[in-house]
């Protein structure tokens, strides 16, 4: 989606941050539940929130446990990787989509969505 396109569906932010860094400008939309960026361009690169109100396609939400992610994803894989239990599905590869579940005292604290640029 272009940023035009998540103002029609989503509305007004609450508010507008933007920054550079190695890889351009960015600039992200925050939204009451959900937090929309463009890294280098007019389209979505990432998607994340921290809300319970807010699921995947598969349902899976904040506040689920570790047991409850790995029935609800299939291929998925879990770690502890520089300090951060999180479990993901897809590939860290550029150009390739992740779907990341961090987790805190082994329940989903934060879900993203997202391109890999590097």
């Amino acid at each position: 989606m272009t940023e035009s396109q998540v103002r029609a569906k989503l509305g007004s932010p609450l508010r507008l941050r933007s920054g550079s860094n190695l890889f351009g400008h960015w600039r992200q939309l925050v939204y009451r539940r959900v937090s929309v960026s463009f890294q280098s361009g007019n389209k979505v690169t990432s998607l994340l929130t921290k809300s319970a109100l807010v699921q995947t396609m598969t349902g899976v939400r904040v506040g689920w446990t570790l047991a409850q992610v790995r029935t609800g994803l299939n291929g998925e894989t879990c770690r502890r990787e520089f300090g951060v239990n999180h479990c993901w599905i897809g590939n860290w590869e550029p150009g390739q989509v992740i779907s990341e579940f961090r987790l805190k005292q082994n329940r989903v604290s934060e879900i993203s969505i997202g391109y890999v640029f590097d």
